[in-house]
């Protein structure tokens, strides 16, 4: 949409693997404070930045992993934990992407 504002990622970790997005993988993300549930969010926790998608609830906001590793768990947040969200994962780039025409 105009005016908005995008920012490239490169992915580490496998917590998002079922939705197609792997280790190393280069992601597109548009400037988002405030997603919508179901959506693919990049995150801040603790300066940390995490890809999970997001659910917010009347008390808490939820960061689940998309994995195959079961090592991965929801995120739960309530008020006061030091959580911002950052953008909205648009798609993940592939090496076509980046080819002239």
């Amino acid at each position: 949409s105009k005016g908005s504002k995008y920012f490239i990622l490169k992915t580490t970790g496998d917590s998002m693997n079922q939705v197609g997005v792997n280790d190393g993988d280069l992601i597109l993300c548009r400037k988002n404070y405030q997603p919508n549930n179901g959506e693919k969010v990049v995150a801040l926790v603790n300066d940390d930045a995490t890809l999970k998608e997001f659910y917010k609830t009347s008390d808490s906001i939820i960061l689940k992993p998309r994995s195959s590793n079961s090592r991965h768990k929801d995120l739960i947040f309530t008020e006061g934990d030091e959580i911002k969200v950052q953008g909205v994962m648009v798609k993940v780039l592939k090496d076509d992407d980046f080819k002239s025409n």
